[in-house]
């Protein structure tokens, strides 16, 4: 009882995303940018997703599970409660409920490690097999147009040696959109025999990704529109948004001061720019990493990170082991 009583506290399940995005701010950049069709009928999908909450499109023949947590939830135990606590904190998870709330699905959570070091916690809606949450969504509904390294070289090689670029990424991409509250029967997680929900969009969601992607699309196809910025320069791969531009820097400030501000006002939490070292998010330089490859584009030289080399030597080790 007194573990519970100073753990932290929120039932407020209507509370939405923390991220309280300014839909008449965005409304009015979209009118600046044009309103042209396609940033018309984007905006028109966004624009319920922030309003309504994110329809998750589960089927109809769907069925409410409950799936035990995995071993690595409880390795990682210490490291669980504390990031439980900490999104009650955030407004990104309500409980602790006592009880199970009828209807509800009930997903296993677990760990991973990400590339920095630290460890992701995931609600898991693949489970149980053919049973699940993401058994029942169809990712058709919400297609995603991911960049990635293809897309980059060619940027590059247009722009030429010299060529600037900066990296923009997002502070908890996800939980800037929250899912619809009659949705969120789907969200329940249990911990220590309480019961918590996410009230925003998912890592362990399969419909997370072309949701998120749209949102973060709109809000670069802004800028681009009124700028007229090539889309060849532009690449996104999910909350990374890299940028492009000759060495001139004239395009590229440009755009980079609009999109700054843009989502400032829009309510869009970016991360801090760091060092081009921090390999995170950044401003515009000759010289860092693009989705884990790094570029001098004044030597022209491209080339992998010792820490990133080492992983995947590791990992093929115990591939080939395993």
């Amino acid at each position: 009882k007194e573990f519970w009583h100073k753990f932290p506290r929120d039932l407020n399940l209507r509370g939405g995303s923390p991220f309280k995005l300014d839909t008449e701010v965005i409304d009015s950049w979209v009118r600046r940018a044009g309103s042209t069709w396609e940033l018309q009928s984007l905006w028109n999908e966004v624009k319920v997703d922030i309003l309504e909450g994110c329809d998750l499109k589960v089927s109809d023949d769907y069925k409410p599970t409950v799936s035990p947590n995995c071993p690595s939830a409880y390795k990682e135990g210490r490291f669980v409660t504390d990031e439980i606590a900490s999104g009650i904190k955030n407004g990104i998870i309500c409980g602790p409920i006592p009880t199970k709330p009828a209807g509800a699905t009930i997903s296993s959570i677990q760990t991973a490690p990400k590339p920095n070091g630290k460890i992701r916690l995931i609600v898991n809606m693949s489970a149980p097999k053919e049973k699940s949450v993401n058994d029942h969504i169809n990712s058709k509904d919400y297609p995603s147009r991911m960049g990635g390294l293809p897309e980059i070289v060619r940027a590059l090689n247009y722009c030429g040696k010299g060529t600037l670029f900066f990296k923009c990424d997002y502070n908890s991409a996800y939980k800037h959109l929250a899912v619809r509250h009659d949705q969120l029967n789907l969200q329940y997680f249990k911990w220590l025999n309480m019961f918590f929900v996410e009230k925003c969009l998912i890592f362990g969601n399969s419909n997370s990704v072309g949701l998120y992607d749209r949102f973060a699309r709109l809000m670069w196809v802004v800028i681009a529109t009124i700028l007229n910025y090539p889309r060849t320069w532009i690449v996104q791969h999910l909350d990374d948004l890299c940028v492009m531009g000759p060495e001139d820097g004239v395009m590229i400030g440009a755009f980079y001061k609009m999109y700054t501000q843009f989502c400032a006002e829009a309510g869009v939490s970016l991360q801090d720019p760091k060092e081009a070292s921090e390999d995170k998010a950044y401003g515009i330089t000759h010289c860092a990493s693009m989705l884990g490859v790094w570029f001098n584009t004044r030597s022209w030289r491209w080339w992998l990170a010792s820490d990133k080399v080492s992983r995947y030597v590791n990992d093929l080790d115990v591939i080939l082991h395993s």
